[in-house]
């Protein structure tokens, strides 16, 4: 049988090429199986783990994905921004933001505060001074807070995280902007009975506002400045049972609306003005 060098070669190329589309077939029918599914062959990208997909579709929560930032402010800032509004200002008072970096992992943060109805109905109270199913739940220990969110299976935040969340992919004063605008945010305006108050603004509320009344930040987040001050896990420097707040909240003058801004509260007293989210 007289067989043509060019025939085997052919033959060969035929087969290697039946040979990778049943490869692939099987890959495609992998992938359709199950969508997690990676070829230890091929040299690709993982996908997100199981925990970051669960994540994706808890209600009421936004996927943040982590990643390094720039935690903080330069103290002149906080300073400069506390003046513009209030007379009695102190540079000490800011020192505990210098700028550094933080690294944090993905993580999960609720969309809104916790209202007062969704607190009241896992926790049987509602400790509330300003009343209304659909106002952030005030008035709320850090012990509470931590029960509220363990309850559901999730935790509070840590304060970078919080941070982080609050920038909202931006690195801008305020989750908005460099500037303090009318309508983006609860805080002591002329509807505020404090002396501090900022008569140039009108936010619409005497109190704390219902959620959702004011724009959300860059990952959708509403609330992240003003309202309430919110629970985060981290605790003071000093060690002295304090637990460290962010926010800003509505009875605070404009300058506190700043991403960066820390604060501090003894865990076990009710604060009008404070409450909190959960993280997962």
């Amino acid at each position: 049988m007289n067989i043509s060098k060019e025939t085997i070669p052919l033959k060969i190329l035929r087969i290697k090429m039946m040979k990778d589309m049943t490869i692939n077939f099987f890959l495609v029918l992998a992938v359709l199986v199950n969508p997690n599914y990676v070829h230890s062959g091929t040299p690709t990208k993982q996908p997100l783990n199981t925990r970051n997909e669960i994540l994706k579709t808890k209600e009421g929560m936004v996927l943040i994905q982590g990643g390094e930032f720039t935690a903080g402010a330069d103290p002149e800032i906080g300073f400069r921004e506390c003046a513009r509004f209030y007379n009695d200002c102190k540079m000490d008072w800011f020192t505990d933001e210098t700028p550094h970096k933080e690294m944090v992992n993905s993580f999960s943060i609720d969309r809104y505060e916790v209202t007062q109805s969704e607190f009241e109905k896992l926790m049987g109270t509602n400790p509330s001074k300003s009343r209304g199913d659909i106002l952030p739940v005030d008035s709320v220990t850090w012990d509470e807070a931590n029960a509220y969110c363990q309850k559901l299976g999730k935790r509070l935040p840590t304060e970078w995280e919080w941070e982080y969340a609050a920038m909202g992919g931006q690195s801008t004063i305020y989750p908005w902007g460099d500037e303090i605008e009318t309508g983006k945010a609860n805080f002591c305006d002329l509807n505020c009975e404090f002396g501090w108050k900022a008569d140039q603004f009108n936010d619409g509320y005497k109190m704390s506002s219902p959620k959702g009344s004011y724009p959300p930040n860059g990952y959708g987040l509403y609330d992240m400045a003003g309202n309430v001050w919110e629970w985060t896990s981290s605790g003071s420097a000093d060690s002295d049972g304090k637990k460290v707040i962010r926010g800003g909240s509505w009875d605070h003058a404009p300058g506190a609306m700043r991403s960066a801004l820390r604060y501090e509260r003894a865990s076990g007293i009710r604060y009008h003005d404070n409450g909190f989210r959960c993280a997962f």
